[in-house]
């Protein structure tokens, strides 16, 4: 599904904006490991390197543990990974797109691929660190196929504000090949 142009021009300065400072953060980020780089040939940062990796490992498993938060409350992770489920087995309550390389495979290759994305369970921590179940991939016909689902509001013009919230969520599955991605 493509939004309308009107819409893709309202989203254009929210996403520049984003852009610009993840692009800031870039920066900054390579500025800072230069320095402890730096520090660290010096033999500076030994031991204190090591202790700053062991706490940026806590903090990273406390955030993977931790539900992400929507309007001041926890996202329960279970509840989504549930929805993604039903929908994608299903394809019920949502709505299913394809890219136009895909729509150009024959009929039966398409089915094939849906059939396969309704039967996915191949999830790891590496293509769901999130245990969203909101990715797949796999070969087929020689080539290599991704899904990914993304979540609306009911409107269908702007994010949804709760994934785990069926009422405030349109789940949307694309199904592309990986030359798409």
């Amino acid at each position: 599904m493509t939004l309308p142009q009107s819409k893709r021009d309202e989203r254009l300065p929210a996403v520049q904006d984003r852009i610009a400072a993840l692009e800031s953060l870039i920066v900054q980020l390579d500025a800072t490991f230069a320095e402890m780089d730096a520090a660290r040939r010096k033999g500076y940062l030994r031991r204190d390197l090591a202790l700053l990796r062991a706490e940026a490992d806590k903090i990273l498993a406390v955030r993977r543990m931790a539900p992400p938060l929507v309007g001041g409350r926890a996202m329960s992770t279970e509840k989504v990974r549930e929805l993604n489920d039903a929908f994608r087995k299903s394809f019920a309550g949502g709505k299913v797109v394809m890219t136009a390389s895909v729509a150009e495979l024959p009929d039966m290759v398409r089915a094939n691929a849906l059939v396969e994305v309704s039967r996915f369970d191949r999830f790891t921590e590496d293509n769901d660190p999130h245990g969203e179940h909101d990715f797949g991939s796999f070969e087929m016909v020689g080539r290599k196929f991704f899904w990914k689902l993304d979540y609306y509001d009911s409107t269908m013009e702007f994010g949804s504000e709760d994934p785990s919230d069926p009422e405030k969520t349109t789940r949307v599955l694309t199904l592309m090949l990986a030359e798409d991605y």
